[in-house]
């Protein structure tokens, strides 16, 4: 066993339209940006509160999440029904044979989670920064 205890702190995606990812994480798991990096007057990243960092490009090959080297990112949340539906207002998808995993529009799947007790909002109470 190692001597010390981590987390993740940040996931960073490849999306292809990131005002879209920037309101969906907003407004569905109330991430918001906290640091915003711009060229040539574009967003290029953005790096939102509970560990989403979306950089962005103007075009890849959607395919299967492997070979995007990321196959799936873990959200907790309070309300996994209120996540789902949201999601699905919004236009997301759902992975087949998989209860409570979305598709993100760009391939990557989203497993979303029921957080133990209190357990977001301690979480979220925290600031590494």
């Amino acid at each position: 066993m190692s001597g010390t205890k981590g987390y993740v702190e940040h996931v960073a995606i490849h999306v292809r339209n990131i005002g879209w990812y920037v309101k969906y994480f907003g407004e569905v798991f109330g991430m918001e940006p906290y640091r915003t990096d711009e060229q040539d007057g574009k967003v290029k990243q953005v790096w939102l509160h509970g560990g989403i960092q979306l950089t962005s490009v103007s075009s890849f090959e959607v395919g299967e999440p492997e070979k995007q080297g990321i196959t799936h990112i873990g959200i907790v949340v309070e309300d996994v029904k209120s996540a789902i539906e949201e999601s699905y207002f919004r236009g997301v998808k759902p992975v087949v044979d998989k209860k409570d995993w979305v598709w993100l529009p760009d391939g990557v799947p989203l497993e979303i989670k029921r957080g133990k007790g209190s357990s977001v909002a301690e979480v979220l109470a925290v600031n590494p920064r």
